[in-house]
């Protein structure tokens, strides 16, 4: 997952959005589905994974939550940075608020805007 993310801040740096909409209809959701349900993923790859996906695929974006969207509780439970947390959920919100609002009560993270 790091390497995706490595990528594609490379690219968003470059303002080669074309070229990542064409990574995010080529690469198989399967794929990414794989890498982010894979215990190394960590937060940050995957939030702006999601982040990017959304603003440049949003179709592919709500398919990839929905297919991985009980892979994160796990996730967030273990880490230990709230910042990653509320990234993560914040793109997965702009994305499917339901499912973000599921994962809040979950696994019982509250964002300090509550």
């Amino acid at each position: 997952m790091s390497s995706y993310h490595f990528f594609i801040e490379i690219i968003v740096a470059f303002g080669y959005y074309d070229l990542l909409r064409g990574l995010f209809r080529e690469v198989q959701v399967k794929s990414l589905v794989d890498r982010i349900k894979d215990a190394s993923s960590g937060l940050k790859a995957i939030g702006q994974l999601l982040y990017y996906m959304r603003k440049i695929e949003e179709k592919t974006a709500r398919e990839l939550v929905n297919e991985t969207s009980y892979t994160y509780a796990e996730k967030i439970n273990a880490s230990t940075t709230p910042e990653l947390i509320k990234r993560l959920l914040d793109s997965m919100r702009k994305i499917d608020e339901d499912t973000a609002k599921k994962l809040e009560k979950e696994t019982k993270f509250k964002s300090k805007e509550e």
